[in-house]
């Protein structure tokens, strides 16, 4: 990771210890996500340490694969969990590997999210859901991290609801792309033209 992904990712640790904010991100993936059947395998995609993907794990049923290509920050994972370091553009996983998966303020480090997209497209079962939360580009945290340019934030990319949607339709279906609170916003989608419980699915 670069100097300024570093700087970027210390300002996002001191946001989220101030408003202790990782708690509620994982509860909002989860809540997408919903119970899942047992032994299915969920790929948390940017884990970093490790924290949310464990917590969603926990909330969900599933068995999250935490995948970061920084193996530093994996080394902090909780115990027990399962680490791959890889990045999101050559993952290393069969075919229809996973039944679901989520990124949590990944999104704003890809300079060009389309590949990493054909890569999570490959890796999920069919039927499978894509999670993906991001940084509003209203939110306070985002316009400190502007104010700070270039030193901080010249390889992010900070995308609006219809900045991810639009790259979410190259993936399949969208159930869900919007605001979550004043501070992030989530995208849910599939490459299943249709789900059974697609009303359980919260819109906001």
């Amino acid at each position: 990771m670069s100097v300024m992904g570093w700087l970027v990712d210390g300002l996002e640790w001191m946001y989220n210890r101030a408003t202790g904010r990782r708690p509620d991100l994982a509860r909002e993936v989860a809540s997408r996500l919903g119970p899942r059947p047992p032994g299915d395998l969920l790929l948390d995609l940017g884990a970093g340490d490790g924290r949310i993907g464990g917590a969603v794990g926990k909330a969900t049923g599933g068995r999250v694969i935490l995948c970061d290509p920084d193996e530093a920050k994996l080394r902090r994972r909780p115990p027990g969990s399962w680490a791959v370091v890889a990045v999101g553009a050559a993952l290393p996983f069969r075919d229809g590997t996973f039944g679901g998966s989520f990124l949590v303020n990944v999104l704003h480090h890809l300079v060009e999210p389309g590949p990493v997209m054909d890569e999570l497209a490959r890796v999920l079962l069919p039927d499978a859901l894509l999670v993906v939360l991001d940084f509003r580009p209203t939110s306070p945290l985002t316009r400190l991290l502007c104010r700070m340019r270039p030193i901080v934030c010249a390889s992010c990319r900070f995308r609006g609801p219809e900045d991810l949607r639009r790259i979410a339709e190259v993936f399949g279906i969208v159930w869900e792309c919007g605001a979550v609170d004043a501070h992030e916003y989530a995208c849910v989608c599939s490459q299943a033209s249709g789900r059974p419980d697609k009303h359980d699915l919260p819109v906001r």
